[in-house]
């Protein structure tokens, strides 16, 4: 993917990655300060978020992206998350689901705290514990760089993001009711140049955590800054945070892109729009996150991922060498077939019982990518 689409990527990343908190329709005015209400609510000051439900998507609606994004693309992460204190990771239950260009396809991770699983193709998965022990370690990093508390779930200040520093002329909407709260609904423009300076933070954030992926650089230079910068015609944001507690409980941001005619080769983009929306509800109470059950070992699933094409974000396991995300166990070289057939229910359980099977005879393994097209 060239440089200038960087910043599409460091979206994608953080979904890569969820269902919409429901808003009901405006009600009078607060009677509030804009500006304090603000400040209240992204001071972070006695603020704790220490547990609920994450809600987090991303739409893209894109032109001339070429092969990589034919058409509507829609990612979203959700699910209930449980911090576990200074130095640990946190508890969480969460479900990826990615739907664009023809294709569908689900996933999921789970956290106990002491160990992790991910979920495939109606199977889950233990991830080996050196792979464990390097999550677990950029999480703590990723916590102390970025000056996250203790008491600090996924929240905009645990990644360190501050609206306030590029926000503009905010006015105040209204109140609305949002997962079951009073808040009140502000919206604002805002300064490109300022929110692009928090984009670094979040691929900082993602790499420390080992999630940034080849596609992910380790920062966006001044120069690559000023073009997207361009390239963002028009970013409106909307806050929904709480009424009486000033915690915020939704934030969407709406961007245009349109690309100079003369990078949109480079960029394989000429324009479009995002829409990116995080949200948390049933905030600070209890979460149900259980162990899962009948978990194979994650191997097994590098295996599966590769046979798909997608081998390359797969995390290791076996060796115990913790490589984090080198998806490479087997040397399968199948490559998937070129439809949007997802892979669920008995079809991927002979899928992956036939992979079982092939191990490391990449033409097995090609027979078994057939199962995905049968109907």
């Amino acid at each position: 993917m060239p440089r200038f689409s960087h910043l599409l990527s460091v979206l994608l990343v953080l979904l890569v990655p969820g269902l919409l908190l429901t808003a009901c329709g405006g009600g009078d005015s607060s009677g509030e300060d804009v500006n304090t209400v603000l400040q209240e609510t992204f001071d972070g000051s006695g603020k704790k978020v220490e547990s609920g439900k994450l809600d987090l998507s991303v739409k893209l609606d894109l032109d001339g992206a070429g092969a990589q994004l034919n058409g509507p693309l829609a990612i979203a992460l959700s699910g209930p998350f449980e911090n576990q204190g200074e130095g640990k990771v946190p508890r969480f239950d969460f479900n990826l689901n990615l739907d664009g260009s023809g294709q569908q396809f689900q996933a999921g991770a789970v956290s106990t705290g002491s160990a992790a699983y991910l979920r495939f193709g109606g199977q889950t998965y233990k991830v080996d514990d050196a792979t464990f022990k390097q999550f677990q370690d950029g999480y703590v990093k990723a916590a102390k760089e970025d000056g996250a508390k203790k008491d600090s779930g996924p929240s905009l200040q645990a990644l360190g993001v501050d609206p306030r520093r590029w926000l503009t002329d905010p006015k105040e909407v209204g109140t609305e009711e949002v997962g079951g709260v009073e808040t009140i609904h502000l919206t604002a423009d805002v300064d490109v140049p300022r929110l692009l300076e928090d984009v670094n933070r979040l691929i900082k954030s993602a790499n420390n955590l080992g999630v940034g992926g080849k596609n992910v650089p380790d920062q966006l230079t001044a120069t690559e800054r000023a073009r997207a910068a361009e390239a963002l015609k028009s970013v409106k944001v909307d806050i929904w945070t709480g009424k009486d507690d000033k915690t915020l409980r939704k934030i969407e941001l709406a961007l245009d892109i349109a690309v100079p005619k003369d990078e949109q080769k480079k960029a394989g983009l000429a324009g479009g729009k995002v829409n990116l929306e995080y949200g948390i509800s049933d905030l600070n109470k209890p979460q149900t996150i259980e162990e899962p059950s009948n978990a194979r070992p994650v191997s097994e699933l590098s295996q599966a991922l590769q046979a798909l094409g997608l081998g390359g974000g797969a995390a290791s396991s076996g060796s115990g060498s913790g490589s984090g995300g080198s998806g490479g166990t087997s040397g399968s070289t199948a490559t998937t077939p070129s439809t949007g057939t997802s892979t669920t229910g008995s079809a991927s359980q002979e899928y992956l019982n036939c992979l079982e099977k092939a191990g490391s005879d990449s033409a097995k393994v090609s027979e078994c990518s057939k199962l995905l097209t049968q109907p």
